[in-house]
């Protein structure tokens, strides 16, 4: 079957790698380093974090799915690579050892004055943000789909890949694992691009807390001049 001008567009180079022709399956180290792949390795999907960077089908898929479909394939894959990201990392306390308080004025009624304002300025932006989240209503974060051809992606509410639903009358003609591939990206980068993420309350927070935690290093330093020296 000929491809469509929509075909030969996703048939680009650099749509195609050596690792994607079929051999010996990559090992899963757990880092996603080498994807996420569903138990036959039919399908392999890429991500840097949440955003999908690749996507590899079997040449062969069609003998290979036997009682299953391509679309569970992607599914496992995506279950796979969800469970590889659901580890949230553990944050770390900011650490100012390091930082050069030399500069600091001795301590004085004015540098206390000083620094008094400082941590009023921030106590008050601090309890701002904190209403302003407290405030907020609660938003309910609807699904994002892209399309293209036959393939419909679609992304949660907090943009990560759920689905990749084929459409079985356009898969029954393709005849290239290839345009698979690129049309599953393309409808990906077109469900992204109508994604709006929501306001990211907790980071504003998170960076309070290292603000203050840096003021109080410092005044710290300042009351203790002999340990800076």
């Amino acid at each position: 079957m000929a491809t469509t001008q929509d075909e030969d567009d996703v048939l680009a180079p650099g749509s195609s790698h050596a690792s994607d022709m079929d051999g010996e399956p990559e090992a899963d180290d757990g880092t996603g380093r080498h994807g996420f792949a569903d138990a036959a390795g039919i399908v392999r999907l890429w991500f840097d974090e949440d955003r999908l960077t690749r996507v590899r089908v079997s040449s062969r898929w069609r003998e290979k799915v036997r009682r299953s479909t391509l679309e569970a394939c992607f599914a496992e894959a995506i279950a796979a690579a969800n469970l590889g990201v659901a580890d949230v990392p553990v944050r770390e306390d900011p650490s100012f050892e390091d930082a050069d308080f030399s500069g600091l004025p001795p301590v004085s009624p004015r540098s206390l004055s000083a620094f008094n304002r400082l941590f009023v300025d921030l106590q008050r932006r601090w309890d701002e943000a904190l209403e302003r989240r407290d405030a907020a209503p609660p938003t309910a974060h609807p699904s994002t789909t892209g399309r293209s051809r036959g393939v419909t992606v679609t992304l949660d509410g907090g943009g990560r890949l759920s689905r990749v639903s084929l459409d079985a009358n356009w898969l029954e003609g393709v005849e290239s694992a290839v345009a698979i591939r690129g049309h599953v990206v393309r409808a990906w980068e077109r469900a992204r691009a109508q994604f709006t993420p929501a306001p990211d309350h907790q980071a504003k927070l998170l960076g309070f807390e290292a603000e203050h935690r840096l003021l109080l290093t410092a005044f710290t330093a300042m009351l203790n001049p002999k340990e800076r020296s």
